[in-house]
C-alpha cells in the first residue's frame, strides 16, 4: 500500500506519458485558475459586507492577477510536439509544488472568511472548499500527484477545524466532503491508470508501424540491389530507364543509355575460379560507384554486364564513358594477384536512336559490340 502511494505521487519517468500529461493539463490547467477565480469572487461578493477591504478586494486582486499571468503562461507554452520530455516533465513538477501552495493559501483564506458573517456566509465557505477541492480533481485528472496533494493539503485540515470547532452539521459535511474527495481521488488514480496504458499501447503500436515501414524500406532497397556488387540492379535499372523517358518525353529533354561489358572476364574467371571473378566484380563496382551521381546511375544488368543511365548534360556522357572505361582498365590487386581486364561501352541517346526502352538499350547494346 504504502509502494502503491508513493508511485501515485511520483510523476512517471516515460517520455511518451511526460508529454502527453503536459498536453492534457495545458488545456485544463487554465480552466483551474479561471475557476479559482470565479469562486473567489463568489465567497468575496457575500463577505463583502462583513470581512475587512484586505480579505475580500485585496486578496482577490492578488488572486486574480496571479492566476491571470498563469493562464496566459500555459497558454503561450510550447504544444506537446514542441517541447522535450525533460522540459514537460519539469512543468509537471512545478505544477505539482504550485498546486499545493495554492491549495493551503486558499485554505488560509477561507478559514479566515469563516471568521465573519453569519451562518449563510459560512455555508457558503463550506460549499466554496468542497467545489474548489472537487474542481481542483477534475482539472489535475491527468496529474494524480498534484490531485492528491491539493486534497490533503485542504480537505484534512479543513476536516480538523470542523472537528475542533464542535459544530454537528459542519462536522457531517466536513466528512461527506472528505468521503467524496477521497473516492474522486480513487476513481482519478483508475482514469489515470488507464490513460498511460493507453499512451503505452499507441507508443508501441507507433512503434510497429515505423518498425514495419522500415522493413518495407529496407526490402524494397534489397529488391532493387545486386547482392554481390551493392549497386542497383537489373530491375531498378529498367525502372529508372522507363521514368527517365516519360519524364524526357514531356519536358523534351534528351537522355543516353550506355551498356558496359567487361572484357577479358570469362578468362579470369575460368583461370581463377568463381570465388576470383565474383570479387573481381564487387571490385570493379567500388570504381563504377565513384561515378554515381544524381545526374548519373550505374547498376549491375547480369553477369559482366552493367548499365549506364544519363540525365544530365548528354554532351558529357561520351567522355564520362571514355573515362569509365579508362578506370576500369587500370589493374585489379586481389590477394596476391594483379589482374588486368578492360571495357567495352556503348551509348544510345533518346530519341535519336530510339523512343522506347528496349529500342534504346539494344541500340546501346549493339554500339558496346561494334
Amino acid at each position: 500500500m504504502k509502494t502503491k502511494l508513493i508511485s501515485s505521487l511520483a510523476i512517471s519517468r516515460e517520455s511518451n506519458i511526460v508529454i502527453a500529461q503536459y498536453g492534457e493539463l495545458r488545456r485544463q490547467v487554465p480552466l483551474l485558475y479561471l475557476l479559482l477565480i470565479l469562486n473567489a469572487c463568489a465567497v468575496s461578493y457575500t463577505h463583502f459586507a462583513f470581512a475587512p477591504a484586505w480579505t475580500t478586494i485585496g486578496f482577490l486582486g492578488v488572486l486574480i492577477a496571479a492566476c491571470s499571468w498563469r493562464i496566459v503562461r500555459w497558454w503561450r507554452a510550447p504544444g506537446p510536439e514542441q517541447i522535450t520530455a525533460q522540459s514537460a516533465r519539469k512543468q509537471l513538477v512545478n505544477t505539482t509544488i504550485l498546486s499545493g501552495i495554492l491549495g493551503a493559501i486558499f485554505l488560509t483564506w477561507s478559514l479566515v472568511m469563516n471568521q465573519y458573517g453569519g451562518s449563510r456566509e459560512e455555508a457558503h465557505i463550506a460549499l466554496f472548499i468542497a467545489v474548489t477541492v472537487i474542481g481542483c480533481i477534475f482539472c489535475l485528472s491527468y496529474l494524480p500527484s498534484a490531485a492528491m496533494i491539493v486534497t490533503a493539503v485542504v480537505t484534512i485540515p479543513y476536516l480538523i477545524y470542523y472537528i475542533w470547532r464542535g459544530d454537528a452539521v459542519f462536522i457531517a459535511m466536513a466528512f461527506n466532503i472528505a468521503l467524496v474527495t477521497g473516492l474522486m481521488v480513487r476513481v482519478l488514480q483508475n482514469s489515470f491508470e488507464g490513460f498511460a496504458t493507453t499512451i503505452r499501447s499507441r507508443a508501441e503500436l507507433l512503434s510497429k508501424q515505423q518498425e514495419t515501414e522500415r522493413l518495407s524500406v529496407e526490402n524494397e532497397r534489397l529488391a532493387h540491389t545486386d547482392v554481390l556488387t551493392g549497386l542497383p540492379n537489373r530491375r531498378y535499372f529498367f525502372g529508372r530507364l522507363d521514368r527517365a523517358l516519360e519524364a524526357a518525353h514531356r519536358e523534351g529533354a534528351r537522355v543516353a543509355v550506355g551498356v558496359l561489358d567487361l572484357d577479358r572476364f570469362k578468362a579470369v574467371n575460368d583461370t581463377y575460379g568463381h570465388a576470383i571473378g565474383d570479387r573481381l566484380l564487387a571490385c570493379v563496382a567500388e570504381r563504377l560507384a565513384m561515378f554515381c551521381s544524381d545526374r548519373l546511375v550505374l547498376a549491375r544488368l547480369g553477369g559482366d554486364e552493367f548499365g549506364a543511365l544519363f540525365t544530365g548534360d548528354i554532351e558529357d556522357a561520351r567522355g564520362i564513358g571514355q573515362a569509365i572505361c579508362d578506370a576500369l582498365a587500370e589493374p585489379f590487386a586481389i590477394d596476391n594477384l594483379q589482374v588486368g581486364i578492360g571495357c567495352s561501352a556503348g551509348i544510345a541517346v533518346y530519341p535519336e536512336a530510339g523512343r522506347a526502352v528496349h529500342e534504346l538499350f539494344d541500340r546501346a547494346d549493339y554500339a558496346a559490340y561494334t
